[in-house]
C-alpha cells in the first residue's frame, strides 16, 4: 500500500466556513477531505483558476457519492 500524505481538517474553521457558505458542517468536511484528496494526487490551487478548477472538481466528485 502506497501512502501519500495525510488530511487534517480543522473543526472550528470547518464549521465556520459551513456557517459562511450557508451548508451543512457534513458538505463542508466532504469538501474539506475532497480538497486534500485532490492535492494529494498532484493538483494544485496557487492560482484564481487552479483554486477554481479544484473546487470544481471536488464539487463533482461530491455529487458522485
Amino acid at each position: 500500500d502506497a501512502a501519500f500524505g495525510d488530511i487534517f481538517v480543522c473543526l472550528p474553521q470547518a464549521r465556520a466556513q459551513a456557517r459562511e457558505l450557508g451548508h451543512p458542517l457534513e458538505r463542508e468536511l466532504l469538501l474539506l477531505a475532497l480538497h486534500g484528496a485532490l492535492h494529494l494526487a498532484g493538483m494544485d490551487d496557487n492560482t484564481a483558476a487552479r483554486r477554481a478548477a479544484m473546487h470544481r472538481r471536488a464539487e463533482r466528485l461530491a455529487a458522485g457519492l
